[in-house]
C-alpha cells in the first residue's frame, strides 16, 4: 500500500529522525500513530547503530582532515549568535539592534542547545535553520548588519558536514548483512507509521488532513536522486485506508 521513493539507508535514516522530530514535537496523537512512531523510533536507532559502524569501517584514517567538520559548524552557528547576541545590545539610532534582535530570537530562541546530541539531529537542527533564512529571504537582514561571510560560513560548513557524514553526498560504505537486516526493518515500520497516520485524515474534515501531511511532511517533500527518481518516482505512494471514524486523540 506504500511505495516508497528510492533512497539508501543513510538517507532512509535522516528522513525517519526527521518524521520522528516533528511527532515528538505534537502532545496529542491517536493511539495507533503513537505505537507506530515508537515501532519507528527503535527501528531507526537500531539501524543508526549499524551505520555508525560503517562509517568507522569505511573510514580512511590517512585521508582525514585535521579539522572536524561537525565542530567547524558548531563554531560557526555559536560565533553567529554571539555577533548577534553583541549587535542587539549595541546603543544605536539605527534600526540594526532590532534586525538583530528579530534574527537572533528566529534562530537561537533556546541559544545553542540544538547543537548538542547525535550529529543527525543536529543535522536536521541546522538544516532547518538553513531553510528559514531561505523561505523567509532572512539573507538582507544579514546583508543589512554586514554579516555576508557569517552566513556564507554558516552554509559551507553546513556543506562540508553533510559531504562528510554522507548526508548529502552518501560515503561509499560496503552494504552489511547487519545494515541491510536493519534498512529493511525501517522501512517496514516507514510504512506502517505512514499508513497509520494518513488513516487520520478523513473526507470533508480539511484539518484532519493538514495534520497528517504536516506529520508526513519530510518524506513526501523528499526529492531523490536524478537516477531514483527516473526509476521509482519522486514521492511515496499511499493508498488510503477505507474511511472510518475519527481515532480518539490521546494524551
Amino acid at each position: 500500500m506504500v511505495d516508497l521513493p528510492a533512497f539508501d539507508a543513510g538517507t532512509a535514516s535522516t528522513i525517519a529522525s526527521s518524521l520522528l522530530q516533528i511527532a515528538r514535537s505534537e502532545k496529542r496523537l491517536p493511539a495507533a500513530v503513537v505505537a507506530a512512531r515508537d515501532a519507528l523510533a527503535s527501528a531507526e536507532a537500531a539501524l543508526a547503530v549499524e551505520l555508525r559502524k560503517q562509517l568507522v569501517i569505511t573510514a580512511a584514517p590517512e585521508a582525514a582532515p585535521d579539522a572536524d567538520p561537525e565542530d567547524e559548524e558548531d563554531a560557526a552557528w555559536t560565533g553567529c549568535e554571539a555577533w548577534l547576541g553583541g549587535l542587539l545590545q549595541l546603543p544605536s539610532s539605527s534600526d540594526k539592534p532590532a534586525i538583530a534582535a528579530k534574527l537572533h530570537r528566529t534562530l537561537f530562541s533556546d541559544g545553542v542547545r540544538f547543537l548538542r546530541g547525535a550529529a543527525r539531529k543536529t543535522w536536521s537542527e541546522t538544516t532547518r535553520r538553513l531553510d528559514l533564512i531561505k523561505s523567509e529571504k532572512l539573507a538582507a537582514d544579514f546583508t543589512t548588519l554586514g554579516g555576508d561571510e557569517v552566513l556564507a560560513t554558516l552554509v559551507a560548513k553546513h556543506a562540508a558536514v553533510g559531504q562528510a557524514l554522507g548526508f548529502t553526498a552518501p560515503l561509499p560504505t560496503v552494504e552489511t548483512p547487519q545494515v541491510r537486516a536493519r534498512f529493511d526493518a525501517l522501512k517496514t515500520a516507514l510504512r506502517y507509521y505512514i499508513l497509520q497516520v494518513a488513516a487520520t485524515a478523513h473526507p470533508g474534515e480539511p484539518a484532519t488532513v493538514t495534520f497528517s501531511e504536516h506529520l508526513l511532511a519530510p518524506i513526501t517533500s523528499y526529492e531523490p536522486p536524478v537516477r531514483a527518481r527516473a526509476e521509482r518516482g519522486d514521492k511515496p505512494t499511499v493508498t488510503p485506508p477505507p474511511a472510518a471514524a475519527p481515532p480518539a486523540k490521546t494524551a
